[in-house]
């Protein structure tokens, strides 16, 4: 005599879409208002977030700031220390941080009036 066991299956569980990436603290760096003076860098906790490169050395002016994007961690120290009022830590969706990575976080004008656009 074989009996019937009626085996129920689970019902399917509902798969959640991806959570939108949050946007994430990083440094921008106004070209116009850096004049290279490296203070900015010695406050950074992060080894090789904030560097001098030769990329922007024209004669008569000083080589920029340059930002490591992804090693940012937007401690906002540079920010604060900045003399010149040249750098700031934004909000940046992934779209601007993707934006922001081949320009070494230098933009041409203010974060607010579309640096990276």
């Amino acid at each position: 005599m074989s009996e019937n066991v009626a085996t129920e299956t689970p019902a399917p569980t509902a798969v959640k879409p991806p959570a939108p990436a949050k946007p994430k603290l990083k440094a921008l760096v106004e070209r116009d208002s850096c004049v290279g003076c490296e203070y900015c860098v010695h406050w950074c906790p992060v080894p090789e977030c904030l560097q001098m490169t030769g990329g922007e050395q024209v004669e008569g002016s000083l080589p920029l700031v340059h930002v490591a994007i992804e090693i940012c961690i937007g401690c906002k120290l540079c920010e604060q220390n900045c003399p010149y009022d040249a750098i700031h830590v934004y909000k940046l969706s992934p779209e601007e941080i993707e934006k922001a990575r081949p320009l070494d976080g230098i933009i041409d004008q203010t974060y607010a009036a579309g640096g990276l656009d």
